[in-house]
């Protein structure tokens, strides 16, 4: 078993590394006459993207509606969960400027084409909409499968992969300081809830990290949120792979989910009874190759591709959303200033993700760790030569004031509809 591990997760660290940035932006979708997001109009604009932007690949779902695309580029534009989130993937490049300018092109047709429909995209996290909206999974083997799993508890959002929407990137990792990086982004996981903080649902500012924590993702805590404690060698990464669950596997074209499983335990396990997305029971026999079905949802996890994937953030205002990866980025090139740091605050993500949470601290200090590592990712940027440090500019002053985007819905009185178009 650990030598599959080795060969899936800590072999690639050895590749060559191109220090390319990936990219993945998930938007809400929100009918802009506050009723639910008419599907049928959602179709038509996909299938007028495609015959505007000619992408090499279409897939489209089981009842024959476009689900993804694939560009001659490598740039991947899908639907997450439901039709109600529009998602941009990358190809990794080496200047953010780069990516930038395609997802600007992307979004400025998807937006024009939606305004025309009375429709939006907007920068949040949660979608605004959500409560409006048909939250019912794509057709698709996997989306109906992972809908019936998270139903399998109490938690009161099993459908919130519907509406909840992340920007996240991928970075290079290495052997030599992969763990480095996951140390220094647990330490400073904090304060990323504190600047980027934009979901909010009932007392949370953050609440995309209640639902992997209390959903049936959760149900093991290795799976889902920060470590405890890091790993600081090979091997303890290796045993922490191994201890983390798998749900699900695929059987003859058909998804099969179960009650997670740390996968040590899994590969032992003779048989188990798993079901499909109709909940009916079939008996499956683990093996080893299951292990392409192991995923995790951690903050900072390391990836069968030789990357870290940062995944902590919640989707920002368009106009700040580089920003924010920018400031990952930055952290990530020059992460060795940060190894004798110790924070001038003891707090956890859990602590500020409550309303109110942010506010309770002592806003000084907290400022001054903020204006640190706001110096600390400019430099990183700075050393990456593509002038990436002028997109960190745009997002300065959360560093100044220690404010989130979903700060700044709480405490203004403009509406949320005022603020669907502010974070367009």
């Amino acid at each position: 078993m650990k030598e599959r591990i080795i060969q899936k997760y800590i072999e690639p660290l050895k590749r060559k590394k191109t220090g390319n940035v990936g990219i993945e932006l998930e938007l809400p979708i929100v009918h802009l006459k506050q009723q639910p997001v008419d599907f049928s109009i959602v179709h038509a604009i996909t299938n007028q993207f495609v015959q505007t932007f000619h992408p090499i690949l279409v897939h489209t779902d089981d009842n024959g509606d476009i689900a993804n695309v694939e560009m001659k580029n490598g740039d991947i534009i899908s639907f997450d969960c439901s039709y109600n989130t529009l998602e941009f993937s990358f190809a990794p490049e080496s200047n953010m400027y780069t990516i930038k300018k395609r997802f600007e092109t992307y979004y400025t047709w998807f937006q024009d084409q939606f305004k025309k429909q009375d429709h939006a995209l907007t920068g949040m996290g949660i979608n605004p909409h959500r409560a409006l909206n048909h939250n019912v999974p794509i057709p698709t083997e996997r989306y109906r499968m992972l809908y019936a799993y998270l139903q399998e508890n109490n938690f009161p959002y099993p459908n919130y992969g519907f509406f909840a929407c992340a920007a996240q990137v991928q970075l290079d990792a290495d052997m030599d300081s992969f763990l480095i990086s996951l140390q220094i982004f647990h330490k400073i996981e904090p304060y990323l809830s504190v600047l980027f903080a934009n979901s909010i649902l009932d007392d949370y500012v953050l609440a995309r990290d209640w639902f992997w924590k209390v959903s049936m993702h959760g149900i093991n805590p290795k799976n889902v949120g920060d470590f405890d404690v890091v790993p600081t060698t090979v091997d303890e990464m290796v045993d922490y792979i191994a201890s983390q669950s798998i749900y699900c596997v695929m059987r003859d074209g058909t998804y099969l989910h179960f009650d997670p499983i740390p996968f040590q335990e899994y590969i032992q396990t003779e048989k188990v009874i798993a079901r499909n997305s109709m909940e009916q029971e079939t008996i499956i026999y683990p093996t080893i190759d299951d292990i392409e079905y192991l995923r995790t949802f951690k903050f900072d996890d390391l990836t069968f591709r030789g990357t870290i994937e940062h995944r902590s953030l919640c989707m920002q205002p368009i106009s700040e959303v580089f920003g924010a990866l920018a400031f990952l980025v930055g952290m990530e090139t020059n992460k060795e200033a940060l190894m004798d740091w110790q924070p001038s605050l003891s707090f956890s993500r859990a602590q500020v993700n409550k309303k109110g949470g942010v506010r309770s601290l002592n806003q000084d200090l907290l400022i001054k760790d903020c204006k640190h590592l706001y110096h600390v990712a400019y430099e990183g940027l700075c050393k990456r030569g593509y002038q990436e440090e002028k997109l960190l500019e745009r997002i300065a002053f959360r560093f100044d004031t220690a404010t989130s985007p979903a700060l700044d819905i709480l405490e203004s009185s403009k509406s949320m509809e005022d603020f669907i178009s502010i974070y367009q």
